[in-house]
């Protein structure tokens, strides 16, 4: 067999699915008997399809028939045998009452007579929001990096939680449970969406692996699925919790609301503020798992409920111990030594060992490795052989792949050494050969905020960041970048990239992301050119360029002590044909590369959708249809909320991306961000009936503002300091927030109906959903953030306008 057999992905389906549906049974939203009978049917079919396959194999062998097909027959009879294991269990502990009557198996029953405290259920929602908000930013982490996606995943995995929470809470609202279960069957929902949670935390990579290996190109529509699937047995939970809350307090919905958003920002606080600096992702949802047992363990008083986060602790202890963390990561990199596996506010780290080389990945990309002497001396000394005797260098990112050493062989240069990301420069201090670092200013942190405050002039420019498939990467290839840096050039400075190879035969998206790219150069320098090696570096100044490398290196004396890059192994006549081919290849107009559009992302988004056909827009399509459809069939209050919700949801994934575009924290930032549009959806519903100076006008009034306020940011962000740019973003989301959490409120309050909270509940996330994906999937792409922001705003004014809240 050379694909394996899906063991864990089959077994922990079947058994999250069944525990899912007892819940929903204990809550009163389905029979005991219907879901008996599902389950039933479920093993009927596997037990067939066992069976039939088992008698296919069977007369194969008897009769060697030597069918070609054998193979995935032997594979489905063994995923089905797998499957009927499983579900045979279940039946067993179903009727364990009869095999305990005939083994002689007494059976104890345990009475628990738990005074109802009050409190209770605000303590329940207050940990749901804790409990929300942290696992799925940490589950967000973990898909970032399984499936190697950029920020679009991000808010995408944003919409699909909230999709699955608004069934959560839809299924809820049709609860029959007392007041008593109510108040277990929350604290049960609690911890089952906290394990499963953690459970698909650490077996991502494994069931991504099985599925997909390593290597092999995954669908979009199957990374949906796979995300919709793990995340389904803890965002579904996440919405039944509060739905069964608000329906248990009917007349203190808006307190429970707003406790449920004040635990999130306390969950979000606390993970991009104070855990995500100490542990990773594995070691993160431990961490959130104690905090949340002990404050369930609060109303009680006790000892005994103190247990549950003990245990927890003590699995953390374990996991640390045991180096389960390591295990899980090198899953998902068969054959790499993993040595480091941490994460920062830029993205999840691995740092991993192969024979003298050292590989560093950030989010499951590869972002450079060691040893790679062809690609460290042609980044350096293509760039450096064009001006004689450089005095003053900048380099970002990279240094300690080897770049730093090279650089160092020009005695006379002063290099000025940015890293970006000051957790991989602490990584490559760790794990890396140290160079001498005589002339060398390392400089931690972003790049365009360093440069707005320096006073030096460059000779050279060498950025060494990947190139641009995501927002965080296409931070130094854009238009605004590049003028920035001009500022900082000599007038015969030199700046220099690299690219993967366009090839001789490149796709039409790749050709119109390298083309933007040029172009974007050509609008800012004189003279742009090209040079081939193992990668295509790109070098851009307003004097003129040499192309005649090796003659370039004897005039300089360069190349001796080099192993490639010297006159006798560089062929100029073949770097000068590559370079007309690929002046004749991005000839083509195309759109800039800015901050507010950037076109390469697209264009890199496309090519990889192309790879599976046209059918993946029609599948986009009829998804999109389904959540904008429901709109036409919800009462009018719903209605409303549907699109307060959209409108939330669209400027909050807005103010998100805006933060990756100017500071480049997305990653580290995004729980904080959550918690702050958390706490302004507690802030708005709790002063809806406690002050007669806000109403319904000014919420509307509010959530417009934070569109212009959006739009405004964009016109000078580029000239202020990058603290002001986070504070603006982060005074923007609050706004808007306060203003949904007050309309949700109010539109609650003038529905008399007993179900109203959960179901409006449920329009607001399919309204956000919807805000999620028409932003990143056509908006952004299509117009750019500018224009996204300025069709919401006239929209979202237009309806709030016509229509009475």
């Amino acid at each position: 067999m050379n694909s394996p057999y899906f063991l864990i992905p089959i077994s922990v389906a079947i058994t999250l699915f069944y525990l899912l549906g007892r819940i929903l049974v204990q809550a009163g939203i389905t029979s005991t008997t219907t879901h008996r009978k599902f389950w039933n049917f479920i093993l009927l079919f596997v037990f067939l399809g066992c069976s039939v396959l088992g008698i296919l194999l069977t007369v194969n062998i008897n009769y060697k028939l030597e069918w070609d097909f054998i193979k995935t027959l032997l594979a489905w009879h063994v995923q089905l045998g797998i499957a009927m294991s499983v579900i045979a269990l279940i039946h067993t502990l179903w009727h364990s009452n009869y095999f305990s009557k005939y083994l002689s198996i007494k059976r104890f029953k345990t009475f628990r007579n738990e005074r109802h405290n009050k409190n209770q259920p605000i303590i329940a929602a207050f940990t749901l929001g804790v409990l929300s908000v942290s696992l799925q930013v940490l589950l967000i982490r973990q898909f970032t990096k399984v499936f190697q996606g950029n920020e679009f995943l991000i808010t995408w995995t944003i919409g699909i939680w909230m999709i699955l929470s608004g069934v959560g809470a839809y299924l809820g609202s049709r609860s029959t449970s007392n007041t008593n279960e109510t108040n277990k069957l929350a604290v049960n929902a609690l911890w089952f969406m906290y394990f499963s949670a953690v459970l698909f935390i650490f077996l991502s990579g494994e069931i991504k692996q099985t599925f997909f290996p390593s290597g092999v190109l995954i669908p979009p529509h199957y990374i949906i699925l796979m995300v919709t699937l793990m995340m389904a047995t803890t965002a579904i939970p996440s919405g039944l919790t509060y739905a069964l809350l608000s329906n248990q307090v009917k007349s203190k919905y808006p307190t429970i609301y707003a406790f449920e958003a004040l635990g999130s920002l306390l969950g979000g606080l606390l993970l991009s503020l104070v855990i995500i600096w100490f542990l990773n992702t594995y070691l993160a949802a431990i961490s959130i798992g104690v905090i949340a047992g002990i404050i369930l363990a609060y109303p009680y008083n006790k000892a005994g409920r103190i247990i549950i986060p003990v245990v927890i602790l003590a699995i953390g202890v374990s996991i640390k111990i045991f180096n389960a963390d390591i295990y899980a990561e090198s899953i998902l990199l068969p054959g790499q030594n993993i040595l480091s596996v941490s994460d920062s506010p830029y993205g999840s780290l691995t740092v991993t060992g192969s024979e003298d080389q050292i590989n560093f990945f950030e989010n499951g990309l590869l972002l450079f490795s060691t040893q790679n002497t062809i690609y460290c001396e042609e980044t350096i000394h293509y760039i450096m052989a064009q001006r004689p005797n450089p005095q003053k260098v900048l380099l970002i990112s990279g240094g300690y792949t080897g770049l730093i050493s090279e650089l160092e062989k020009y005695s006379h240069a002063e290099i000025d050494y940015i890293e970006p990301n000051p957790h991989i420069l602490k990584l490559s201090q760790r794990f890396c050969r140290q160079p001498s670092l005589q002339n060398v200013n390392i400089i931690k942190g972003n790049a365009r905020n360093y440069l707005r405050k320096s006073k030096s002039s460059y000779d050279i420019a060498i950025i060494a960041s990947a190139e641009p498939t995501s927002i965080a990467q296409n931070q130094h290839f854009t238009l605004e970048f590049l003028k920035l840096a001009k500022k900082y050039l000599k007038p015969s400075g030199v700046i220099g990239f690299n690219l993967n190879g366009i090839g001789n035969y490149p796709s039409a998206p790749k050709l119109r992301a390298y083309t933007s790219i040029v172009v974007t150069l050509k609008k800012v320098f004189k003279h742009v050119e090209v040079i081939t090696g193992e990668r295509d570096y790109l070098l851009a100044s307003d004097s003129a360029l040499r192309i005649d490398i090796a003659q370039l290196l004897t005039e300089r004396h360069i190349g001796d002590s080099n192993l490639y890059v010297r006159p006798d192994y560089i062929n100029d006549e073949h770097i000068a044909k590559r370079n007309q081919f690929f002046h004749e290849q991005t000839v083509t107009p195309q759109k800039l590369n800015t901050d507010n559009h950037p076109w390469p992302i697209l264009q890199s988004t496309i090519g990889y959708l192309s790879m599976f056909g046209n059918r993946l827009w029609l599948l986009f399509s009829i998804g999109l249809g389904v959540l904008i459809i429901p709109i036409a069939f919800l009462k009018k209050s719903t209605r409303s909320m549907y699109v307060i919700g959209f409108a939330g949801s669209a400027i909050q994934t807005l103010y998100l991306l805006t933060l990756q575009v100017g500071a480049g924290i997305l990653y580290g930032a995004l729980g904080a961000m959550i918690a702050i549009f958390m706490g302004g959806l507690a802030g708005g519903s709790l002063l809806h009936d406690r002050s007669k100076k806000v109403n319904p006008l000014h919420s509307k009034l509010l959530l417009i503002v934070s569109f212009i306020l959006l739009i405004s940011l964009w016109q000078f962000m580029l000239g202020i300091p990058i603290w002001l740019t986070i504070a603006i973003l982060c005074l923007g989301t609050l706004m808007a927030s306060f203003a949904v959490g007050y309309l949700y409120v109010n539109i609650t309050g003038n529905d008399v109906s007993e179900l109203q909270p959960a179901k409006t509940y449920a329009a607001d996330l399919l309204g956000s959903a919807t805000g999620v994906v028409i932003v990143t999937l056509l908006l952004v792409p299509s117009v750019g953030f500018i224009a996204t922001a300025t069709i919401l705003v006239i929209s979202v004014s237009l309806y709030l306008v016509l229509s009475k809240l």
